[in-house]
């Protein structure tokens, strides 16, 4: 558990500042006969002003993280959010544990230009882009890599670029 974000309490918002390490997805099922992906992106040596709060925390990757531009390994980012509850695990295994949620004001700190677009608008050619950018972690891990999602990035992309 979060011992630490659970302390800040979910009353307001904190400012937190958190080191990009790379992105992912997480299965979410709601009823369905096949996953729904909902990408996400990992922060590492996340801190409150200057108090340090957790070695690692996934969030969702949404507008505002995507508003960003291609993020590298290493980035430094800045943000407000909440703190939230949430189980996870499953079923027997469920534990409670803290995250951060509705980010606002994110600010890259690192600065390196020009950063390329990415679908922020288009949740299946994201999962696509996050898909290859993870291929070989994927695989080993039997992690899926799908070629239609893959294929749904190569569109954007060529949309995007005019090819």
């Amino acid at each position: 558990m979060r011992t630490k974000l659970r302390q800040l309490g979910g009353q307001q918002r904190y400012q937190f500042t958190g080191t990009f390490k790379r992105t992912g997805f997480k299965n979410t099922y709601h009823g369905q006969s096949h996953p729904i992906y909902q990408p996400t992106l990992l922060l590492v040596d996340l801190w409150c002003e200057d108090q340090f709060m957790t070695d690692h925390l996934w969030l969702n990757y949404g507008k505002n993280f995507l508003s960003l531009g291609e993020l590298q390994p290493g980035d430094q980012v800045t943000f407000k959010a909440r703190v939230a509850r949430y189980e996870k695990g499953h079923f027997e295994h469920r534990q409670l544990d803290y995250h951060l949620t509705r980010p606002t004001q994110v600010r890259c700190l690192t600065v390196k230009q020009p950063r390329e677009q990415l679908p922020i608008n288009d949740k299946n050619a994201l999962i696509g882009y996050i898909m290859r950018q993870n291929r070989d972690f994927y695989l080993t891990n039997h992690r899926p890599v799908d070629d239609w999602y893959l294929s749904q990035y190569r569109n954007w992309q060529n949309h995007v670029h005019g090819n």
